[in-house]
């Protein structure tokens, strides 16, 4: 777990498709034993929740935290690409762990309440996966709020996995994953593709993903 999606919890969000979480009232400690220690050192250290520190300075307080982690496995190759999308583009971290055409693809949406986290603070994860999984990654850096207010997370992730689908072999998988907030755009991605598009997502990995509007299963 990041810091980014700690912070989502209490980070007032203006792309999430629900709408609801203003108002609501601050969540109980989790009975995780290493995430309350986790929580316990940030309220030592006098971190300032993000709804109160604001979206910048919490994105600057994660990409200072994220580039003092250690680094992921070296990869064959890792490239940036800026995917063309409407009226934009947006930029995608390609990880492919070994030579040769991709036998899969995971589409990797980070979390952090549409508002925090990026390609950057997720490189390390991202090579992680990519090692341990033999598959290509694709990090997918949509646009945040409360600059880019909802659809836009969801149409810049949407765009993104169809532009990857289209540089795949027909039968090579596409898995979508993604973590908190990255897990609802996962899942709003695989929904899409099947009524669009195609049936080309072949599994959904979601972990405590943001699928209920009543913002209770977080």
């Amino acid at each position: 777990m990041t810091e980014a999606q700690i912070d989502e919890g209490s980070m007032t969000n203006s792309s999430s498709p629900s709408g609801h979480a203003a108002g609501r009232e601050a969540p109980a400690d989790p009975p995780d034993p290493q995430l309350r220690d986790i929580l316990t050192a940030m309220r030592a250290a006098n971190v300032a929740p993000a709804h109160i520190a604001g979206a910048e300075a919490t994105r600057e307080r994660i990409r200072q935290r994220s580039a003092q982690q250690p680094p992921g496995p070296a990869m064959h190759k890792v490239e940036d690409i800026d995917v063309p999308a409407t009226l934009c583009s947006v930029p995608i971290r390609w990880y492919r762990p070994s030579a040769g055409a991709a036998r899969g693809v995971i589409v990797y949406f980070h979390g952090g309440g549409w508002v925090v986290g990026g390609i950057i603070e997720a490189d390390a994860l991202c090579r992680r996966v990519a090692a341990q999984s033999g598959l290509d990654v694709v990090s997918v850096g949509y646009r945040l709020a409360p600059e880019h207010r909802f659809p836009t997370a969801v149409g810049d992730a949407d765009a993104a996995t169809r532009w990857v689908a289209e540089q795949l072999d027909a039968e090579a998988p596409i898995i979508v994953l993604g973590d908190s907030a990255g897990g609802n755009l996962a899942t709003v991605v695989a929904r899409r593709f099947r009524d669009r598009w195609s049936n080309r997502i072949a599994l959904q990995v979601l972990v405590y993903p943001v699928t209920d509007h009543r913002m209770k299963t977080h």
